[in-house]
């Protein structure tokens, strides 16, 4: 039986770790004639490759190392260093090996399970490792374990890698499969309680999932005013649910029932203002949302025009991905009213939203802090923490003192006394 248990970094920081691979091949980079278009294609080398290496198991320019060791019949069999990227959130793998007389025993699986683990703890959006272009063994147990190529350095080693044929290459695996099986479960629930959808309204609820509440949020007064008329227009009374999930990170806040539990409308637009700061989007993910989604007519015989839905998305993409309203049909037929939010950001207001409700206000485009009039502005900046913890990082405050007296009377977290840092925790 095979156990991995975590070590602390400074207790093997001197231990040493040997390296060596063979390999009957290497991928040859190709380029075009301009040097800007380029293609990897695997040839057989006539003489065996043998490569060997000596490297530190928690290499000193590791900031925040993570060490597991892999033990059979309490020896030692494998090794994995991890080092948190905090800057572009995304989780290295520095070192992963399993000793020779140990491999083909699925002990590197095992460790690059306990990799993915840490990512999710670490919420961490991906793993990346390198490895060389000559160590196809190593390549191929990568792309099995759900890795894709992601770039490539001709330089990395010495001037001469491409004549040695030892490219560095980079991989990095980002769960987007898991992401798009819980789309697909989503969205076919969508469609069969809203039977009126049209493409229109798929691309649109494919929009939101993806890119969230960017494209409301540009100016922070109009959108408060916008949905001021919105509310006024709307009727008092809905069947619809607080939360609707459009994806495990992003909900849809219906405004009736939010409005009829009590919530303030200042907040909304709070939590909207953070959540569009936070949620970017990738075209590319949306464009393979869509991709599935159009496997799912297919599947399971759906009433949509595969090619209408085409003909949408190459409109965006000439248009800079701006989103869709939503079909006439749709609109008579539903009469929905629902912002679009991180969850994370739902969750922390709605745990202190009764001591927050006094706490925001506006002006233009930018957010202040006060507290009934009598705090001048305080300007401030949101960030998550590793844990999905959101911070407000308050700065350019004239009355520090009775700001930080309320915030502790009304039981907010102060987590820095520098530039004032409030924290509210993600209760996942």
């Amino acid at each position: 039986m095979v156990v991995v248990k975590e070590v602390d970094s400074n207790n093997v920081k001197d231990k040493m770790l040997n390296f060596t691979y063979e390999s009957d091949g290497y991928y040859d980079l190709l380029s075009s004639e301009d040097g800007l278009t380029f293609s990897f294609q695997y040839q057989n080398h006539p003489n065996k490759i043998v490569k060997s290496s000596k490297d530190a198991l928690v290499p000193s320019y590791i900031e925040e190392p993570l060490v597991f060791i892999a033990y059979k019949d309490d020896k030692e069999v494998g090794y994995l260093t991890l080092g948190i990227e905090r800057w572009n959130n995304r989780l290295r793998i520095w070192n992963i090996l399993v000793l020779n007389e140990y491999q083909n025993q699925g002990i590197g699986t095992i460790l690059m399970k306990k990799a993915k683990e840490v990512m999710k703890l670490t919420s961490s959006r991906q793993i990346v490792l390198e490895t060389q272009s000559c160590n196809n063994r190593a390549i191929n147990f990568y792309i099995k374990n759900g890795f894709r190529f992601i770039g490539f350095d001709t330089a990395c080693y010495s001037n001469f890698d491409l004549m040695r044929k030892e490219i560095r290459m980079e991989f990095a695996y980002d769960n987007i499969d898991e992401e798009l099986k819980v789309f697909e479960e989503k969205i076919l629930n969508e469609i069969k309680s809203k039977p009126l959808m049209k493409e229109i309204d798929i691309l649109k609820f494919i929009y939101q999932s993806e890119f969230g509440p960017g494209h409301l949020i540009s100016d922070v007064k109009n959108a408060y005013e916008y949905l001021l008329l919105e509310i006024e227009k709307m009727s008092k009374t809905s069947n619809e649910n607080l939360i609707d999930n459009l994806t495990n990170n992003v909900i849809r806040i219906n405004l009736i029932p939010y409005l009829n539990k009590g919530y303030d409308k200042k907040t909304l637009i709070t939590m909207l203002a953070i959540s569009a700061s936070l949620i970017k989007g990738s075209p590319y993910l949306y464009k393979l949302k869509i991709k599935r989604f159009l496997s799912l007519i297919e599947k399971y015989q759906l009433n949509y025009d595969c090619k209408l839905i085409l003909e949408l998305l190459n409109y965006q993409q000439k248009n800079n991905y701006q989103p869709f309203s939503h079909s006439d049909e749709y609109k008579k037929g539903y009469e929905l009213h629902y912002r679009v939010l991180k969850k994370s950001v739902f969750k922390m207001f709605n745990l202190t939203l009764d001591d927050l409700k006094s706490v925001f206000k506006y002006n233009v485009k930018e957010m202040y802090l006060f507290e009934n009039d009598e705090l001048d502005f305080a300007k401030y900046q949101v960030k998550l923490d590793n844990n999905q913890n959101i911070l407000l990082y308050i700065s350019d405050i004239s009355n520090y003192n009775k700001l930080k007296d309320y915030l502790k009377n009304a039981k907010i977290e102060v987590l820095s006394n520098e530039d004032l840092v409030i924290g509210f925790r993600n209760e996942e």
